[in-house]
């Protein structure tokens, strides 16, 4: 997920999206989470390479960015059923508006996908 140059005194978020697709045997239920990728505390984060800067983040599983997209089955990861073609999951990112600025720098974070079946 790419969230482009940021305008971190603007109110208004900066989205993006991302996809994870699911390929199962046609009929088989999965549950798809995500974890709170490296740069965790108190909420996902990306971490700036050359300084200790942080840009908040968060990541859904709806358009509204309403349904926040975890790691816990039964509670905030995405269920499904496979079927024949592969299913694509789109991962709704946003960085919230009136974020403290910070300085110029390439911010990134891993996060790993499970999908348990």
């Amino acid at each position: 997920m790419v969230f482009g140059t940021l305008n971190l005194i603007s109110a208004s978020p900066n989205d993006s999206t991302s996809t994870v697709t699911v390929t199962c045997t046609p009929g088989t239920g999965y549950n798809v989470g995500l974890d709170n990728g490296i740069n965790f505390l108190t909420t996902r984060r990306m971490k700036a390479p050359t300084a200790s800067a942080y840009v908040p983040y968060t990541l859904s599983s709806d358009t509204l960015h309403a349904t926040p997209w975890g790691n816990a089955i039964g509670t905030d990861t995405v269920v499904g059923t496979a079927s024949v073609v592969p299913t694509t999951l789109t991962v709704y990112g946003r960085v919230p508006g009136g974020t403290t600025p910070v300085a110029a720098d390439a911010y990134s974070d891993l996060v790993t996908v499970t999908i348990t079946y």
